[in-house]
């Protein structure tokens, strides 16, 4: 079964760059001011898919879940993992971000790995965001 191994990840990012996308646009669309046709808060209390810029990404990023592709079951995909992420600078968290990596190996000599996170060549899976309703103050280290 190809592919046979996944591993989840997730890391933090700030909305810098979403902000300025998808609400600060609004400000001038050809010229017309038209945020009124945006309520910014509910930009920002939501998990949507989208590519995020690789320099928004303000912490570590940690592996969630290594899956055995072959031998997943059901219910190895309902999962409650604790992790711990590192701030990298001083920043606002304020939204998590969910990739995975899938790897081809198994048989074959040269292994092929299909990375969906921050900063890996786009693929048309992007990255899954869980906003925070409220941003947490980040200090480095």
């Amino acid at each position: 079964v190809y592919p046979n191994k996944a591993t989840m990840f997730i890391c933090g990012a700030n909305l810098k760059e979403h902000r300025r996308r998808h609400i600060d646009f609004w400000s001038d669309v050809y010229g017309f001011d038209m945020k009124c046709l945006v309520d910014p808060r509910d930009r920002f209390l939501d998990t949507y898919v989208d590519t995020v810029d690789p320099l928004s990404i303000c912490t570590s990023e940690v592996s969630l879940l290594d899956l055995d592709i072959a031998t997943v079951q059901t219910d190895d995909l309902d999962f409650d993992v604790p992790f711990r992420l590192q701030a990298l600078r001083d920043d606002q968290l304020e939204r998590f971000v969910v990739s995975f990596d899938t790897e081809f190996s198994q048989g074959l000599k040269k292994h092929v790995t299909l990375c969906t996170g921050p900063g890996s060549p786009e693929t048309h899976w992007q990255q899954t965001v869980f906003a925070l309703a409220a941003p947490l103050i980040l200090k480095k280290g």
